[in-house]
């Protein structure tokens, strides 16, 4: 396999890594570096791989990269689709043109994620995607390079919504550092809360602005400078083991945490 996808039109370099023992099980990770290679040169070699490859490999743990451009990658797990990759191709190129500089990796197997890593400003970044896959549902996950929180949004997901949760965050008392956006609604936040004397009014006009529902509860996070946070979920009761009561390690943050699920979640 080596020498025939390495000599084939667009390949700048070809890798083939397989091993099969009792720490790993049987594994094969591919990887195939195609800067300027066209559309239809990433299918030919995708398909070429599954001529090859046959049945041999059936059982095994499979991996494989195809890197169309400068921190743009494309990674698939053992089906590989050649006139997907090839139309993948173009789409994550239009992606990484829109975001120069940024690392973008995008997942294919059962479901399809998008990672961008040292991305512009979220609202570019998202436009981008939006702008290129428009109602193809895909995860995104949006990692800045500035001081702007972590988004992970799942995809179809209008301009519109995205300013108002935008307009949301912007009236916060708190610093926000991760979100998860599901179906539209916040399903997860991370936050950081000023200090104790105001951190539970804090908390509380973080909820009030959100406004979970039973139907849309909120799990959110707080870190408070000294103490080791808290969680609640919001309109919710889904806690690990039970319901997480000793996670802080100290009285004040534990009471905290107390005072705000009995607020707050949805626990009978």
């Amino acid at each position: 396999m080596d020498a025939e996808i390495s000599a084939m039109p667009g390949v700048e370099l070809f890798s083939a890594s397989y091993s099969n023992n009792i720490t790993h099980g049987a594994v094969l990770d591919l990887s195939v570096r195609m800067l300027a290679a066209t559309e239809g040169q990433v299918a030919a070699v995708a398909r070429r791989i599954n001529e090859i490859k046959g049945d041999y490999f059936d059982g095994y743990d499979q991996s494989a990269d195809f890197t169309v451009g400068k921190g743009i990658k494309l990674t698939r797990g053992e089906r590989l689709d050649p006139e997907q990759l090839g139309a993948d191709t173009r789409l994550i190129r239009q992606i990484g043109g829109a975001l120069p500089g940024a690392d973008i990796s995008w997942f294919r197997n059962t479901g399809s994620s998008i990672d961008i890593r040292e991305a512009p400003p979220v609202a570019q970044s998202l436009a981008a995607v939006r702008a290129a896959l428009g109602d193809e549902p895909v995860k995104v996950e949006v990692m800045p390079a500035g001081n702007e929180p972590m988004w992970r949004v799942d995809f179809p997901f209008s301009a519109e919504r995205e300013r108002q949760i935008g307009d949301q965050l912007t009236s916060l008392p708190v610093s926000v550092t991760a979100l998860t956006i599901e179906n539209g609604q916040l399903s997860y936040m991370s936050v950081g809360v000023r200090d104790a004397a105001s951190a539970y009014a804090d908390i509380a006009a973080v909820i009030e602005a959100v406004g979970p529902t039973p139907e849309h509860p909120l799990f959110l996070w707080w870190h408070l400078p000294g103490t080791s946070g808290g969680s609640v979920h919001v309109a919710g009761c889904g806690y690990a083991g039970t319901a997480g009561e000793k996670d802080p390690e100290n009285p004040e943050a534990l009471d905290l945490q107390r005072r705000v699920r009995a607020a707050f979640d949805g626990c009978p």
